[in-house]
């Protein structure tokens, strides 16, 4: 049948031939030896069968269920284990993508963590001197584990700020872009006046200015 076909200018294949060659006995469970043709060659080729006397036409007539449904399944093998895969990277995806969003949307602004939060400063350092925050204003008192000097942002853009063996600082501060404004200090001005990026990774918070650099973290 495939000499008569390629005689015929039709190209053609034979699928499971190796299989029915190596296990004869599964020749009849795989549904034997297939011969492919393409698609848009299938009208020409059954014409010449049948002129050739290798089917019948009442062959042709009785409805091909089996291999119709073999044909489908075929073509599902072929493609789902591409689809499987497309499926899986999308759905990872999607997930990455939620994810992020979420968290981008949930995540505060900058100036709702500086507000919420109580800032324990460890140092600070200005004109590359350390220095150890003492307010001589606040009672040096604190139960274990939490810190006496912090600084706190408030909402009506003032901050109190600790002192250097002086009283706590109250200032102004005003947010900009990555930056934090500091101005309008009622003593220490020349320490603490000034723009200051702001560095925050978890509960460290670090402000930078051309002078200073005050470190704190969340109580």
């Amino acid at each position: 049948m495939r000499g008569r076909l390629e005689a015929e200018g039709i190209e053609s294949t034979l699928q499971d031939e190796l299989t029915a060659q190596v296990y004869p006995f599964y020749s009849n469970a795989i549904g034997g030896v297939k011969l492919m043709v393409r698609e848009s060659d299938l009208p020409k080729t059954m014409e010449i069968l049948l002129e050739g006397g290798y089917i019948k036409k009442s062959e042709l007539e009785q409805p091909k269920f089996d291999s119709w449904l073999e044909t489908i399944l075929a073509k599902y093998d072929t493609l789902n284990k591409r689809a499987l895969s497309i499926v899986i990277v999308s759905i990872i995806v999607a997930v990455l993508l939620i994810t992020f969003i979420i968290s981008y949307a949930t995540k505060p602004s900058t100036d709702e963590q500086l507000i919420n939060n109580t800032w324990c400063v460890g140092y600070v350092i200005y004109n590359e001197t350390i220095f150890i925050p003492h307010t001589i204003d606040v009672l040096q008192l604190s139960e274990t584990g939490r810190c006496i000097e912090t600084i706190n942002f408030r909402e009506n853009g003032t901050a109190i700020i600790p002192g250097l063996d002086s009283r706590s600082v109250v200032v102004s501060w005003q947010l900009n872009d990555n930056f934090i404004h500091l101005f309008n200090a009622d003593t220490l001005g020349d320490v603490y006046n000034g723009d200051y990026k702001i560095e925050i990774s978890n509960t460290e918070l670090v402000l930078k200015s051309a002078n200073t650099t005050i470190s704190s973290r969340a109580e």
